[in-house]
């Protein structure tokens, strides 16, 4: 099951950036205040708010004040980097080394628990949401 997962993630993978490239001329796609912030309002804020007792899962905020500063380019938790050493939330234009999409897709890459919690992931509960952050991820990971 989880090779046959990767074997998805991956074609999947593939199948957008073949999507990405032949449509780069004309700028990005994936708004992250349009597109992905309300995939994580939606998924995400139920564990990663500020407010939360006994603070945000993971130190991480994603509510839309400062959920873009809170990923990109930012190292993951002690945690997380524990398991997974020099891991980055998300990595401009690279899947493959943004913690986010590790969580979500899910892959073996990744530490902790597939996201959201509970759940086989993103890229197996929704996968048009998935193909966003993805896709995001790939447009370069834009603050737009």
């Amino acid at each position: 099951m989880v090779i046959r997962l990767r074997y998805a993630a991956l074609a999947f993978s593939y199948a957008t950036l073949t999507v990405t490239a032949l449509t780069a001329w004309a700028g990005p796609t994936v708004s992250f205040e349009n597109d992905v912030q309300p995939i994580l309002d939606g998924d995400c804020t139920i564990c990663h708010y500020a407010e939360r007792p006994g603070g945000p899962a993971a130190g991480l905020v994603l509510t839309a004040d400062v959920s873009y500063d809170n990923l990109v380019n930012q190292p993951t938790s002690d945690a997380c980097m524990a398991e997974v050493p020099d891991s980055v939330r998300v990595v401009a234009f690279d899947t493959q080394d943004s913690m986010l999409w590790l969580k979500t897709a899910p892959d073996d890459g990744r530490c902790g628990v597939p996201m959201p919690w509970g759940t086989e992931g993103l890229g197996i509960i929704d996968p048009d949401s998935f193909a966003i952050i993805d896709t995001w991820i790939n447009e370069g990971a834009l603050n737009n």
